[in-house]
């Protein structure tokens, strides 16, 4: 499986019947993007499952790229790091 799709798989089924092919095709590209950039952040598939969650929930067709990759960033590190102080709580 690549690693750089979206995941899992039920978020994509459900994604098919939310947006249109040219707002999956830029969430897609986001990932992607993002995954390049944050390669040594992303280590479990856990990881990646949030970051795609994370640009779900970013998402705004009237965006452009730059700001939804900032936006799901923030979201993603955001979460991280609440989960970060449980661990350590």
């Amino acid at each position: 499986m690549d690693m750089s799709s979206l995941q899992p798989h039920f978020l994509k089924q459900q994604l098919l019947h939310a947006f249109g092919p040219e707002d999956l095709t830029r969430m897609q590209s986001a990932f992607d993007r993002l995954c390049r950039d944050e390669a040594a952040h992303l280590v479990s598939e856990t990881e990646r499952d949030s970051l795609a969650k994370a640009i779900v929930t970013a998402y705004d067709s009237k965006m452009d790229e730059p700001t939804l990759l900032a936006v799901a960033l923030s979201l993603y590190t955001g979460s991280r790091s609440t989960w970060k102080r449980r661990a350590w709580a």
